[in-house]
């Protein structure tokens, strides 16, 4: 099994990635052919729906306009990841003269469990609660 630090690296450029190719090619190294994202809103099955739920993310979030997401710290043992993530604004907005840049915008937790090819069969996925953002 490849290193911790590796996924999670991994991970996170396939959720900012912009070029949908280079993200669905991504995604399909990283997630099993039967995994599930589950979210509190949505319960997506099987790495096709996977995708799409990654792609309605970036659609919404990730961009140079918007959003990058970045680790903010992990713990890991037998098959399971644990990933706190942070939502900031992305730095090239600092470039653009809106005056923000790495603002933190959201954060989570995300439950990685893996299967026995170190590929992510489950993702549970903990968005903070509103109050805690800040």
């Amino acid at each position: 099994m490849r290193p911790i630090a590796d996924l999670v690296d991994d991970y996170v450029a396939a959720w900012n990635e912009l070029i949908a190719e280079r993200r669905h090619a991504a995604l399909r190294r990283l997630y099993a052919s039967d995994s599930r994202v589950v979210t509190a809103n949505s319960d997506s099955r099987g790495i096709d729906e996977v995708v799409k739920h990654v792609d309605d993310v970036v659609a919404a979030f990730i961009g140079p306009d918007k959003h990058r997401f970045r680790e903010a710290g992990t713990a890991s043992h037998h098959d399971c990841v644990l990933l706190r993530w942070e939502m900031v604004t992305h730095p090239f907005q600092r470039e653009l003269h809106l005056g923000r840049g790495n603002e933190l915008a959201d954060w989570g937790i995300n439950t990685l469990v893996l299967d026995t090819d170190g590929r992510i069969a489950t993702d549970l996925q903990f968005v903070a609660p509103p109050q805690s953002r800040s």
